[in-house]
């Protein structure tokens, strides 16, 4: 797995999805991160189809990620769950696989609507019949079957990660976190890599437009910091003569952490990968750790039962 990859959250436009995945390629990336409920893996898979017949690239040469959504953790229909995904890629496999997020929902026709709601409360429909170390053995028969080359978490907390640990026959790959410079959780880190689990970062530029996607998608006005305006971002890249961006993608891969950094302009793509003729001095890492203040952009907060969920992962 390439340690930058290309985030495609929030890129559900086919004519974006299409010209930035190849101006990506061209720039030189190759792994690639989805989801189901971005609604862009058909938009992907067609793109990365043409790409493979015009011989531009080999299927072989990308690395692509996308998960189980958790209106999908039942652990009979995990398989289908994944062939969908699979499918609507174009391929006949996928290289990573997650389990997006560990409260599962209940399903319903729509396999995008990670969580339904009802009621006049507006609450989500949940399961809690569903066991997290169910999905997970649901999962592990992915790779012998051959869907997936391998299988991770995201959004899980220490105690989920050693319940799976204590009961998988193959282990997670991967965790993917929300991970950045105002939380740069430095424990989560040092326990994967004590155990050979990867850490992947979303959000590693501490997600500037998170306002207004929050805004359009829930009518809610919030006010979050914005990390690339941090004055010590701006100072360090100042000095080194890089972006901010940069200096935030190098202050996570120097830990050996990868990223999924989202853009749709070709230069900053561009930008995003030019991180690896330079690196931070410990006083400058020093620095940007004292930016922490343990703030999540993804709290997953937003309707109480899912806090009151026992799986409920930041509590």
């Amino acid at each position: 797995m390439p340690i930058i990859g290309l985030g495609e959250w929030q890129n559900d436009d086919q004519e974006s999805i299409e010209r930035t995945l190849v101006n990506a390629i061209r720039a030189g990336y190759r792994f690639f991160d989805t989801a189901p409920i971005y609604k862009n893996e058909e938009y992907m898979g067609n793109t990365f189809q043409q790409l493979f017949e015009t011989g531009e690239i080999k299927r072989e040469d990308v690395f692509v990620c996308t998960k189980l959504g958790p209106n999908r953790m039942d652990p009979k229909v995990v398989s289908e769950a994944c062939q969908n995904s699979i499918n609507r890629l174009k391929s006949n496999y996928v290289d990573l696989y997650l389990m997006h997020f560990p409260i599962p929902s209940q399903a319903t026709d729509d396999e995008f609507e990670y969580y339904p709601k009802h009621g006049e409360k507006n609450e989500l429909l949940i399961d809690y019949n569903v066991k997290l170390e169910e999905t997970w053995q649901a999962m592990e028969r992915l790779v012998v079957d051959g869907l997936a080359k391998s299988i991770g978490l995201s959004n899980c907390s220490r105690d989920q990660i050693e319940r799976i640990l204590n009961i998988c026959k193959i282990k997670p790959a991967n965790l993917q976190i929300e991970c950045h410079a105002y939380l740069p959780q430095q424990e989560m880190v040092d326990f994967c890599k004590s155990i050979n689990i990867a850490v992947t970062a979303y959000a590693p530029l501490g997600t500037p437009g998170f306002g207004p996607y929050v805004k359009k998608k829930y009518n809610v006005d919030v006010s979050v910091p914005v990390l690339i305006n941090e004055e010590t971002v701006k100072s360090i890249a100042a000095s080194k003569g890089k972006t901010p961006a940069q200096i935030l993608i190098r202050f996570l891969i120097q830990r050996d952490i990868a990223v999924i950094p989202k853009s749709s302009n070709p230069d900053h793509q561009k930008e995003n990968l030019q991180v690896f003729d330079f690196s931070l001095s410990q006083e400058e890492m020093d620095a940007l750790y004292k930016l922490d203040d343990n703030f999540r952009y993804f709290p997953f907060n937003l309707y109480p039962n899912m806090l009151l969920h026992p799986e409920h992962p930041f509590k």
